[in-house]
């Protein structure tokens, strides 16, 4: 489908609590909503994919991580780039 029509969407909807009310229907929820719009690509290079992959994982690990060339081979790793109007 991404080679066919890179352009694509995302939504991080993350919930910040709720709001209480003093009936049920009126309660509520807090949240902090982004959408954002661009193109997607398969990455194909191997050493490229590695250094995406760790910008993935330095999110939860301190340390860069080491993949096999068949877990690169075996992964798709999908580069956004914004649309420019």
């Amino acid at each position: 489908m991404i080679q066919n029509n890179p352009r694509c969407c995302f939504e991080v909807d993350p919930c910040e609590g709720k709001v209480k009310g003093e009936r049920p229907c009126s309660w509520g929820m807090r949240y902090t909503s982004v959408i954002g719009f661009g193109r997607a690509a398969f990455l194909t290079d191997p050493a490229e994919k590695k250094h995406r992959l760790n910008c993935i994982l330095w999110q939860y690990h301190v340390r860069t991580c080491e993949f096999s060339d068949e877990d690169v081979r075996n992964v798709a790793v999908i580069r956004g780039a914004r649309i420019h109007d």
